[in-house]
């Protein structure tokens, strides 16, 4: 049995414009367990244990970050935001560009339509670090001042048909 081991796997034509080399190497957390937090209007609290750490290989490297949220919160039709940001920092080119007010910017969001049911939130992202140092990714989330539920409905809704489910976050590095 043989092993061959690289560090990158370039095609014969070389890399093409605007494209990468292909992954690196993939982290991923999956949380299985549950996690509330209440969440000022217009802040954002971190997920506990809904991050990732990656050390890339290359400062030219990009990181591919997908996360999918499942959870909800305690009030009944609430708006939520949610953010991937590399450690507290916002992502660069993720913020809402145009006049938004008072509202408050989100990479993602979602309303509820009951404290009971459990609503799915993908994200993807690329951020370019450009180092070599260890990068964690952190999920954020932001309510209308309510209680969030991470993995769950409310407390009170333990039911058959209200599900638990878990959420994830993926770390994928890019050679650019």
């Amino acid at each position: 049995m043989s092993t061959l081991k690289v560090n990158k796997i370039i095609p014969v034509a070389g890399v093409p414009t605007g494209g990468g080399g292909g992954i690196i190497q993939i982290k991923q957390t999956v949380k299985t367990d549950d996690f509330s937090t209440a969440v000022n209007t217009g802040s954002y609290n971190q997920i506990t244990g809904l991050s990732v750490s990656i050390t890339p290989l290359s400062t030219s490297s990009k990181i591919l970050l997908h996360a999918v949220i499942v959870g909800t919160n305690n009030g009944n039709n609430v708006h939520c935001g949610f953010e991937i940001r590399n450690g507290s920092t916002r992502l660069t080119g993720y913020q809402h560009t145009g006049s938004i007010g008072s509202r408050t910017p989100a990479m993602s969001s979602s309303i509820n339509s009951g404290t009971g049911v459990l609503i799915t939130v993908p994200i993807y992202a690329m951020d370019s670090p450009a180092s070599t140092s260890e990068q964690t990714y952190n999920v954020y989330v932001g309510t209308e001042g309510y209680t969030w539920y991470l993995n769950r409905g409310q407390a009170g809704n333990d039911q058959a048909q209200n599900y638990a489910g878990i959420s994830t976050i993926t770390a994928m590095e890019v050679s650019a």
